[in-house]
């Protein structure tokens, strides 16, 4: 699992697809993440997101986080990007993406049969708290000292990690802000999500957001303002938040934080409604187990002793449903428990 204190849908996982499901951005990250040698065969001009019906097979088992296809330079053969983000390694990672890999050339090559498979580059963007390997490698999962003989025998699948935690604020908006202010600003505030002082640098990101803050088409500067707010185990306070726009990007920005301080306020009472109700349905439930549970003992084997009824009255509600059945058909009240 992900060492994220979320569940993998979480605000983590969301910026990522929101600000990279677009071509410009998702360029400017292969671009940063793929070494030269790689690069100088991709034609990302091409770049575009990959057909429905191949990113499909990979809900077959679990959905990858972006897929992109491009094409080769001079060549039409097809390349697909498959982007997975993390904020933590797990040792399976490499048999996952392998996984990943032959859905879509099975899906491929049941679609065009002997035409030739497309190449598929996965990349990791990785942004935990510790450092990550610069290679997720599946060879390393096997036990080459006890047979190294085999190991060409084994599949050899290696993966490049593209670990935020190597990398400075400044160096990713030099690097890619010129590329594309989301991604650079998307990039620097996950990189540096899990520490206190997120208010600095936002004030070093107040040009980028500048940027983004003008160009803004599609509410890019509120995801980005929104994940600071729920993914940061130390929220910036409102107000200071609110000067830091104000003054490092533009006033307007004052307003975007307020409306979403008051939407987060919304969806806490909201979520706390919710809680209370599913409490109280569960308050419910137990209520009733516990009084059906003691009746049947009280018809099948005389009233309870006080040992009985406090045992019962301390029980979770799956206990009382289990004794409960079993209260049915055991010929004792010690066969009950």
């Amino acid at each position: 699992m992900d060492e994220s204190r979320r569940h993998a849908a979480g605000p983590h996982d969301q910026l990522f697809k929101r600000i990279f499901r677009k071509p410009a951005e998702a360029r400017a990250l292969i671009r940063a993440a793929l070494p030269a040698s790689v690069l100088e065969h991709l034609d990302l001009r091409t770049l575009k997101p990959a057909r429905g019906e191949f990113l499909n097979a990979l809900f077959k088992l679990r959905a990858a986080d972006l897929l992109f296809a491009t094409r080769l330079r001079g060549r039409p053969a097809i390349v697909w990007l498959l982007f997975e983000h993390k904020s933590g390694i797990h040792s399976s990672l490499a048999l996952q993406l392998l996984n990943y890999v032959v859905l879509l050339l099975d899906a491929w090559e049941r679609k065009y049969g002997a035409k030739l498979l497309p190449f598929i580059l996965p990349i990791v963007v990785h942004h935990g708290r510790h450092p990550a390997p610069e290679i997720v490698s599946l060879e390393d999962r096997f036990d080459g000292g006890a047979a190294p003989e085999l190991l060409p025998w084994m599949p050899s699948f290696r993966v490049p990690v593209f670990d935020l935690n190597r990398i400075r604020v400044d160096e990713l908006v030099a690097h890619i802000g010129p590329m594309s202010e989301r991604a650079a600003v998307a990039l620097a505030l996950m990189k540096s999500i899990w520490n206190d002082g997120i208010t600095d640098v936002l004030k070093k990101l107040g040009p980028l957001l500048r940027a983004v803050h003008e160009g803004d088409v599609d509410d890019a500067l509120q995801v980005l303002i929104r994940y600071v707010l729920v993914a940061a185990p130390q929220p910036p306070p409102i107000d200071e938040l609110r000067e830091v726009m104000a003054n490092e990007v533009h006033p307007e920005t004052e307003e975007v934080v307020m409306t979403l301080a008051e939407q987060l306020r919304r969806e806490g009472r909201e979520q706390g409604r919710e809680q209370g109700r599913e409490q109280g349905r569960e308050e419910g439930a137990r209520a009733e187990a516990e009084e059906t549970l003691l009746c049947i003992l009280n018809l099948r084997f005389g009233a309870p002793d006080a040992n009985t009824v406090s045992r019962v009255s301390e029980a979770s509600l799956d206990e009382l449903r289990r004794w409960r059945d079993a209260a049915v058909v055991v010929g004792t009240l010690e066969d009950v428990f």
